[in-house]
């Protein structure tokens, strides 16, 4: 079983366009298809490969898209892939809508792969991946823009005071012991 890459996206550029694109994802949304028990379903990347007259089996299509929205000349949605993201769809679509320019933010936590293409933080100002684990009660996964939430976040949920990666070493020390885990993951 795959592990998941899980990618929020957000996508703007000029209203032609963005009307063109999302009425090409609506059309694949709502297409009556047979789904077979084993595929991705109605929503497979592979889809929007073939409505952009290229064959699925020549890419990296292992993954769908999901809640799709629209806020004026804003599209969001988000995929969850097989193990990293689709990449070459998301070029194919830019070369296709040219005035399109997609910002998103993802991570597969099991394969600590974290990604974002916002370094401004328009709409995705999260630099940091927490997980903190205590091997019993706490178990959170959360973003922050800076190390220093991620830290107080730390603090707060362990009663401990976290304040730099030192302190935050002998912390991950002592929950591994514990079978928990602390990390701080930076996407890139």
């Amino acid at each position: 079983m795959a592990n998941y890459f899980e990618t929020n996206y957000v996508v703007e550029g000029n209203k032609q366009d963005i009307d063109s694109f999302y009425e090409m994802m609506m059309k694949l949304k709502n297409a009556k298809r047979q789904v077979e028990p084993w595929s991705f379903g109605p929503t497979w990347l592979g889809y929007i490969l073939e409505e952009l007259g290229e064959n699925p089996e020549e890419y990296n299509c292992k993954g769908e898209w999901l809640d799709l929205t629209r806020e004026g000349d804003v599209i969001r949605f988000r995929a969850e892939t097989a193990w990293e993201p689709c990449h070459n769809i998301r070029w194919l679509i830019e070369d296709k809508y040219p005035s399109l320019k997609f910002y998103f933010i993802g991570e597969n936590s099991a394969d600590e792969m974290f990604q974002k293409s916002d370094p401004e933080g328009k709409f995705f100002p999260e630099n940091y991946y927490l997980w903190l684990y205590d091997g019993k009660d706490v178990n959170e996964e959360k973003k922050f823009i800076t190390k220093e939430e991620a830290y107080k976040f730390i603090s707060e949920k362990t009663g401990r005071n976290i304040t730099n990666d030192e302190e935050l070493e002998t912390l991950q020390n002592e929950l591994s012991a514990q079978q928990g885990a602390c990390y701080i993951y930076e996407y890139e």
